[in-house]
């Protein structure tokens, strides 16, 4: 799967409502942040993810993917938050957690291939 596939992938899994979403992380209790979904995507595609070793909670590591560099690469992001340009400060993290896009809103962002977003 090439990074174009890779990211319909996961607009796809985005928009299946399949996933909850969640802020501030990864994954937490209650689901996923837009990131997340991108970890699990990958992960079913053969891409390796880090997830807790020590816990026993099995859950992904991190709040952004900085830590799981082999999905931000697979994606071909250009950094872990997914930020782009535009305003001040704005990433898919933000789209997420800050400003309350649906997972639906931030996969026509993502789609929309802001400039900087990706490599």
């Amino acid at each position: 799967m090439n990074t174009e596939e890779a990211r319909e992938a996961w607009c796809l899994a985005l928009e299946s409502r399949e996933y909850a979403q969640t802020k501030a992380m990864l994954q937490g209790g209650k689901g996923y942040c837009c990131l997340g979904v991108a970890c699990l995507v990958a992960e079913q595609n053969g891409i390796a993810v880090e997830r807790e070793k020590y816990t026993g909670a099995n859950r992904l590591v991190g709040s952004s993917l900085h830590r799981q560099e082999a999905v931000l690469l697979w994606l071909g992001l250009q950094d872990g938050a997914g930020a782009f340009e535009g305003e001040a400060g704005v990433s898919l993290v933000t789209l997420n957690d800050s400003q309350g896009m649906t997972f639906a809103e931030i996969a026509a962002v993502i789609r929309s291939n802001p400039r900087g977003l990706f490599l």
